[in-house]
């Protein structure tokens, strides 16, 4: 069954095979604080306003854990999904093969997903200079700080969302993306990223932030960049909060 105000159950089963012998099976809960519970999405103009109308991100985010390591997955349309999975020995990631504009003859007829690992060295610590990890890749052994909660807001312009095919299919790959990196924030330092606002932008113009540029100008500097952001944000959505 579907679980409330998500597109998916509440816990999913995954069993895949890879071209090259690779079998795993593992099972992953919907992970359902990715965002805060204020979080907010806007989107300009474009095909999926409808798709964006209620506002809200969509919860399709999922975590797992795996002895030494973890599992973190977000489902796409069409029952495909991004998986990063961290093992003892290694990392493996499954993508859509369209994520890759390179990887078309990795295609696969069935799925249309492609998979990939990468080994991991094992660590050679000294007790003396290097730090005491709880396991091979891992926190810092005797650390007693509790995880930290940090809220961030997410801005795609024009470009990146027509890279990425549209206002609803970024809010997608964003969220794996989020999702992936908590992975490792969580497993390392204990520190959670949570979304709180989504700004899409649809269409060149506006803001110049989203304006397509002849040259780089003053906008090569990134400081100015993340200003004009700021100022457009609080100028024109924190009175609406």
């Amino acid at each position: 069954s579907l679980a409330p105000n998500a597109p998916y159950p509440s816990s999913l089963h995954v069993h895949f095979r890879t071209s090259h012998g690779m079998d795993m099976k593992f099972d992953v809960r919907l992970k359902r604080n990715l965002f805060a519970a204020d979080s907010f999405v806007w989107a300009h103009d474009g095909p999926e306003l409808a798709l964006l109308k209620s506002h809200k991100p969509h919860h399709i985010a999922y975590e797992g854990t795996l002895p030494l390591g973890y599992i973190r997955l977000t489902m796409f349309d069409r029952h495909t999904f991004h998986a990063t999975i961290k093992l003892h020995d290694k990392i493996v990631v499954v993508d859509p093969v369209e994520h890759h504009k390179n990887a078309h003859q990795l295609t696969s007829p069935v799925t249309g997903m492609l998979a990939y690992s990468i080994p991991l060295e094992a660590a050679a610590l000294s007790n003396e200079h290097h730090r005491q990890l709880t396991s091979t890749f891992g926190r810092m052994a005797t650390c007693t700080w509790s995880a930290r909660q940090i809220t961030v807001g997410v801005v795609s312009d024009a470009g990146f969302t027509s890279e990425h095919g549209g206002a609803a299919k970024t809010q997608s790959y964003l969220i794996a993306v989020y999702n992936s990196i908590n992975g490792l924030y969580d497993d390392q330092i204990g520190v959670h990223l949570t979304i709180g606002a989504f700004l899409i932008e649809t269409a060149a113009g506006g803001a110049a932030w989203n304006v397509e540029p002849q040259t780089c100008g003053a906008m090569v500097d990134m400081n100015v960049q993340l200003n004009a952001v700021k100022s457009y944000v609080k100028l024109h959505y924190e009175c609406k909060g």
